[in-house]
């Protein structure tokens, strides 16, 4: 996907609303946070321009843009900024998140469910992640179960 390298300021990057790995505490970058300040940023982030907001969504990189946060004076970092659908900024999301690091089930599960929301079906998701197409149909129905599970527990004393 096309992307072009500039400087962003940190003050408007943002984590996306379909990060799978929302829960970043300044006390789980603390090594990042003095690595960064000692040697700088060795990967630049991947963002994608939300033009409704005029704000820059977390493709990935949000361990590192929580890390800069919390460095003194740092107010602008390299990023490639990405020009695609709001659907191709998740699924690249995706994509980066599981090879780096297992994501949980669900949460997968719920990001392509918002890929579908955004009009991408099975086939795509498959020929744009490598995986059958029978993968993302389980991962519909785990999502359909958790959303159940989760709008209906309240009620079954769960």
């Amino acid at each position: 996907m096309k992307y072009e390298t500039k400087k962003v300021k940190l003050a408007d990057i943002v984590p996306a609303p379909w990060n799978p790995r929302p829960e970043i505490t300044p006390e789980s970058v603390a090594d990042l946070t003095a690595s960064i300040a000692n040697v700088g940023v060795l990967h630049n982030i991947g963002i994608w321009p939300n033009e409704a907001t005029g704000e820059f969504y977390i493709i990935y990189g949000n361990r590192r843009v929580a890390a800069c946060k919390g460095v003194k004076g740092l107010t602008e970092i390299d990023a490639k900024v990405y020009q695609c659908t709001e659907a191709e900024a998740q699924l690249l999301t995706r994509i980066e998140n599981e090879l780096r690091q297992e994501v949980e089930p669900l949460r997968d599960a719920e990001l392509l469910g918002k890929m579908r929301g955004l009009g991408m079906n099975e086939k795509e998701i498959a020929a744009h992640t490598g995986k059958p197409i029978a993968t993302s149909s389980n991962v519909r129905t785990a999502s359909a179960i958790s959303s159940f599970c989760t709008t209906t527990a309240p009620f079954v004393g769960v």
